[in-house]
């Protein structure tokens, strides 16, 4: 039966590039996400337990909600004549260059104080459970409001300052460089919050913010990609979740990983299926105004807030890795608020996101930068809501970039003039995936 459902995804998907007429389309893309993680489902066999058709129909039926969403984007983008792309001046990209320059120093700067922050309180670089610790006091503290903290903020900073260099990357070896060096902090600060998430979210936000202004998507770019985020991910596995295990020899913890990483892409897709089956087996902990809620309590309010970690199902019975506690997108959508919520969520996702993408086409520097943003959103639908409860980082991130791009401009030294940043024709889309 799931076969039936992969070829209707297909269809779906064809229908979508015919439609929008790229790969990268947001519509597109949650698609191809969601035939690829089913199809790698069905061809797994028994290796998961199998999921009921009404699971199956939520799936095709959430795809075809945010594709029809997108599609009614399309008529409120009006298309001719088409609006003129967002060309910025030297001055601009020189006063920007230089301020992400800076801001990468003050992060270089920072990390020997956030390490201390976040290491500190469990016995410093000296105990070799450290990081798993710091996972597991992050987990028991999630739920409550925090006070601002700037040193706490630097790991977001971290990540918008590796963003930037990666728009300003206009391929000559120094900016291109800075660009791949500003991953290593960014990545660290992710790395000491005892999470194996950021390290993947900056290298895929990175690709996708290149892939978006090149207007291209290579083969070989996406490959090196995906190796450099499972190899990421099984790192983060083996120091935070198994840090506390001894492996007898590297080819156990190599047979463990090699079933753990695909139990986070296809085990959520499993796992909601028994929410389905019976929906009060796991408590909501995941609702989409947990922003606002946190906001408000930050503020002073005395909101209930529950902690986001979800508990765990059970997914597989192969003895190796047998339950999960992430259950996909539907688990805001459809648990909280039923098909008519979950097709009105979808519906309202897909359209916000292709005018987002629509913009991002004009080479508006902010509109580039969310977008990409929101397409690793739209990838980790697999694992879980993060349109709604990404909130947080999307505002940062658009104050952060609308001052740097549409700000005042400080007066500064003159700089020697790097080759301008290519911008593609108005209104052309990302469409190619070359073999290179």
């Amino acid at each position: 039966m799931i076969y039936a459902f992969v070829i209707a995804l297909v269809v779906l998907l064809k229908l979508n590039h015919i439609v929008f007429r790229s790969i990268m389309a947001p519509a597109v893309f949650f698609v191809s996400v969601w035939a690829v993680t089913l199809a790698a489902l069905a061809l797994c066999g028994d290796l998961f337990f199998p999921i009921s058709v009404v699971t199956l129909l939520i799936y095709l039926v959430g795809a075809l909600a945010f594709s029809i969403g997108g599609m009614l984007a399309l008529t409120a983008e009006p298309t001719s004549p088409r609006r003129s792309l967002v060309i910025l001046s030297y001055e601009r990209h020189h006063y920007c260059r230089v301020v992400l320059d800076v801001l990468f120093v003050v992060c270089l700067c920072g990390l020997p104080l956030f390490a201390h922050r976040m290491l500190d309180p469990v016995g410093g670089w000296a105990n070799p459970t450290a990081l798993p610790e710091v996972r597991q006091s992050a987990v028991e503290a999630s739920g409550r409001a925090s006070a601002f903290s700037a040193i706490n903020n630097l790991a977001v900073l971290s990540r918008f300052v590796a963003f930037g260099l990666f728009f300003e990357n206009d391929g000559s070896r120094a900016r291109r460089w800075r660009a791949y060096l500003s991953l290593l902090p960014a990545i660290a600060y992710g790395s000491l919050t005892g999470s194996k998430g950021p390290a993947v979210t900056i290298l895929l936000t990175a690709a996708f913010l290149t892939w978006l202004k090149s207007g291209k998507v290579t083969f070989k770019s996406a490959v090196t990609v995906v190796v450099l985020c499972t190899i990421c991910f099984s790192v983060g596995v083996l120091v935070i979740n198994y840090g506390y295990v001894q492996f007898s020899s590297a080819s156990q913890a190599g047979t463990r990983l090699a079933w753990i990483v695909p139990s986070y892409w296809l085990g959520g897709a499993v796992a909601f299926d028994q929410i389905v089956r019976d929906p009060g087996s796991v408590p909501s902990t995941q609702p989409i105004d947990s922003f606002f809620v946190e906001s408000a309590n930050s503020l002073g309010a005395q909101f209930d807030m529950v902690s986001p970690h979800a508990q765990y199902t059970d997914i597989s019975s192969n003895g190796i890795s047998e339950d999960t506690n992430v259950y996909t997108i539907y688990f805001s959508y459809y648990k909280d608020h039923g098909w008519f919520g979950m097709v009105g969520l979808m519906m309202i996702a897909g359209f916000c996101l292709t005018l987002l993408y629509q913009s991002a086409l004009r080479m508006g520097p902010v509109s580039i930068l969310l977008c990409a943003m929101t397409l690793v959103g739209t990838f980790f639908s697999f694992h879980a809501e993060h349109y709604w409860r990404g909130l947080n980082e999307y505002i940062k991130a658009v104050v952060f970039f609308s001052l740097l791009y549409h700000g005042p401009v400080i007066a500064l030294w003159p700089g020697k003039q790097s080759s301008p940043i290519a911008a593609r024709p108005s209104g052309t889309a990302v469409t190619t995936l070359t073999l290179s």
